[in-house]
């Protein structure tokens, strides 16, 4: 959280309100199903099971113009391509493709949701 939040400070821009955990979790499933969002940060575990989940539960609830930062877009540990965050994001741009618009891609990537 410090590095989130220092970057928010370092612009004078108001701290955003933050939560972390799996999107599984009963607790995030509330926090994630009952708001819609400006911005999602994706960044947690690096299977890609977990991140097609965050990424597709994530999206149902992100306001239309809002936005999603994948984290670990070129990131690669497990030897089978498939088990990899980088497999999941590509799926999910896949999946949406027509909902979504690239604004960045790095090491990160920044997805908007198309109105």
């Amino acid at each position: 959280y410090a590095d989130v939040l220092s970057n928010f400070s370092y612009f004078s821009l108001d701290l955003p309100h933050l939560h972390r955990g799996f999107s599984t979790d009963p607790e995030m499933v509330n926090i994630i199903e009952s708001n819609i969002w400006d911005m999602i940060f994706i960044d947690g575990s690096h299977d890609y099971e977990d991140v097609i989940h965050d990424a597709t539960a994530s999206f149902k609830s992100l306001k239309e113009g809002g936005f999603i930062l994948f984290d670990d877009l070129n990131w690669f540990y497990y030897e089978d391509i498939k088990k990899n965050p980088s497999y999941a994001i590509n799926k999910f741009l896949e999946t949406f493709k027509n909902q979504i618009e690239i604004i960045f891609a790095s090491d990160q990537l920044l997805i908007k949701k198309k109105f």
